[in-house]
């Protein structure tokens, strides 16, 4: 199969999901891949939900914003 891009190939990507509120929903999202010109390169990203549906999540980052108000 073709890479989509010039700049990138041979990326994977993985994602982790979690049942928040009665939802499953996306906690982390990672990839990585091989750059042209670079050469390999990753990437994180972790989703803290501060609510869902409009109800608290009791997430890390609700008791920080709670904190500050």
């Amino acid at each position: 199969m073709k890479s989509p891009s010039f700049w990138a190939s041979d990326i994977d990507i993985a994602w982790t999901f979690a049942r928040i509120g009665g939802h499953v929903l996306p906690t982390e999202m990672t990839s990585a891949g091989r750059v042209r010109m670079i050469g390999r390169s990753t990437f994180r990203m972790v989703y803290d939900y501060v609510s869902v549906d409009g109800r608290p999540t009791g997430s890390r980052l609700n008791a920080e914003l709670r904190e500050h108000n």
